[in-house]
């Protein structure tokens, strides 16, 4: 997979009226389009960036096939983009079926699903996978 080239145009088209789901000081980082699915920036981090080399949206579209390859739900990749205006990398996916953790944490879920979280983390470790980013809204 690879990186096309998105237009400033383009950008703002899909962007127009989606909702921000994370921002950050330098920026939106996750969008919520209006036709459900996700799109997600990155930006670089330095001048010696390993994203120079290796871009982070190319990065998480592997590790999304990598994990349906063992058998873990990650979202489909459709389209992996870098938009020169805004100098940002980023991939556009659908949105997983379902509730986060976060969201139930909100609800008053009660203290099993402490242990439901628990238990998925260590399947994943069983699994070899390592999931340095993980936290109950992106599970």
């Amino acid at each position: 997979m690879f990186s096309r080239s998105m237009s400033l145009a383009r950008y703002r088209q899909l962007t127009a009226d989606a909702k921000v789901l994370e921002a950050q000081s330098f920026g939106v980082k996750v969008w919520l389009l209006p036709d459900g699915r996700i799109m997600k920036l990155f930006r670089l981090k330095g001048f010696f960036s390993s994203g120079r080399r290796y871009p982070y949206n190319l990065r998480f579209a592997r590790n999304a096939r990598r994990l349906q390859a063992r058998d873990v739900a990650a979202p489909k990749i459709r389209e992996v983009f870098y938009c020169e205006e805004i100098r940002r990398h980023g991939v556009i996916y659908d949105l997983l079926e379902g509730e986060s953790f976060h969201d139930m944490f909100a609800a008053g879920a009660d203290d099993d699903l402490y242990v439901t979280l628990a238990g998925f983390l260590a399947e994943l470790h069983r699994k070899g996978i390592y999931f340095r980013s993980v936290h109950p809204g992106n599970v």
